[in-house]
């Protein structure tokens, strides 16, 4: 979880954001018209308020004791990454309804529920929405059989193992970290 606390004065406000044990994640300062404030909460979601979420999705991420969700399955092999904590992964396979269930921390996939289990890949037409062009395409199927009248329907769609998935994704994952840094920083 992050939580984003403002320090706010006359002139500008300083956002920080943390995660559950305190830790910085990032911080902006703005100035305190409005358009500092439009600035900021752009910041806050590009850098940390995109992909997971309270309410619940089919796609299941405890994290730290938490309940928490994704958007997506490729969010669930990402944001362990982000934030360096091991996460337990719990979705139905798209097609059958099946759990598939996985355990993830920061440098792969740790166990694997079935084990034939792949991830959807979708190439985005339309980038002006990433969650309905990609986000909402991007599944798990306990096999690449039961992701076959998937594919058939979305042509030019992949699956892959989840194993190698997460692989395809670490540098997306690192890219967002590094993204978020302050200046000066690492």
């Amino acid at each position: 979880m992050v939580v984003v606390v403002a320090d706010v004065h006359k002139r500008t406000h300083t956002f920080v954001a943390v995660d559950e044990v305190g830790r910085k994640l990032g911080q902006l300062q703005v100035e305190a018209p409005t358009a500092g404030h439009a600035k900021a909460l752009a910041w806050t979601r590009r850098a940390f308020g995109h992909g997971l979420a309270l309410v619940p999705t089919p796609h299941r991420f405890e994290l730290a004791g938490q309940t928490l969700y994704t958007w997506c399955a490729l969010d669930t092999l990402i944001f362990p990454t982000i934030l360096g904590l091991p996460a337990q992964v719990q979705s139905p396979c798209h097609t059958t309804g099946a759990p598939v269930r996985l355990s993830l921390d920061a440098t792969g996939v740790a166990g694997l529920e079935p084990q034939a289990a792949v991830v959807s890949l979708v190439d985005p037409a339309d980038l002006t929405s990433i969650r309905s062009a990609f986000g909402n395409e991007v599944h798990f199927f306990a096999s690449p059989e039961t992701a076959q009248p998937w594919l058939q329907e979305h042509p030019g769609a992949a699956v892959l193992p989840i194993a190698r998935a997460h692989q395809l994704a670490r540098p997306l994952a690192q890219s967002l970290l590094v993204a978020r840094a302050p200046k000066g920083c690492c």
